[in-house]
């Protein structure tokens, strides 16, 4: 794996847990008992524990542009009315690498996704739809802008899952919300809900 494409996230993680011991320490919570004894003797001290999904307003309309080749990313846009697009970057004309995405867009069993459609994707790229409703891109992105588009219930949370070459890495997902473009996500999967329907 390309070493560029890491060093992001031992910041944001730096930054999570920074944030984090902030909040505790601005609670002024008290702790009594002994946590040793409540303690699991059998718990790997080496498992993090689960993030819950992190869930992101995004804004209808708003638009993102890329220069193919130059950046890595994953951007998620929607239009009202329940149109959603979702398209690749890679780094490759720094790294001389591709980018392999693997990325899993679903929603809730109630919404439908519709009218899936790709665009830009090589003869070794796909699409496959699950019968759960969800839509699996695997595609290997390079000076391309690999992705796809396709129709939601208006207004229907939608959550995208990201693999970058095999590892889930959020800090390259990209979205416009409350007026901001947000460069990366705080979780994967992550829960994109419309601002509006």
């Amino acid at each position: 794996m390309n070493s560029l494409r890491t060093n992001k996230t031992a910041s944001i993680f730096s930054t999570l847990t920074a944030a984090a011991a902030i909040a505790l320490g601005a609670t002024g919570c008290v702790f009594s008992g002994s946590a040793s004894l409540d303690a699991d003797p059998h718990a790997d001290p080496y498992v993090e524990p689960v993030a819950a999904i992190a869930e992101i307003s995004i804004d209808p309309g708003a638009t993102m542009t890329a220069d193919p080749g130059d950046g890595v990313g994953v951007f998620v846009q929607y239009d009202a009315g329940g149109y959603w697009t979702l398209f690749t970057t890679c780094d490759t004309a720094t790294s001389g690498a591709s980018c392999d995405f693997d990325i899993i867009v679903s929603a809730d069993s109630r919404v439908l996704i519709d009218n899936v459609d790709g665009f830009d994707l090589g003869a070794d790229d796909s699409i496959t739809l699950g019968t759960d409703g969800s839509i699996n891109l695997v595609t290997r992105t390079t000076y391309g802008m690999n992705g796809l588009v396709f129709d939601a219930d208006p207004g229907a949370t939608i959550e995208v899952d990201v693999l970058l070459d095999g590892v889930a890495q959020p800090e390259f997902v990209y979205v416009v919300s409350d007026g901001r473009l947000l460069s990366g996500v705080p979780t994967n999967p992550v829960d994109f809900a419309p601002a509006a329907p």
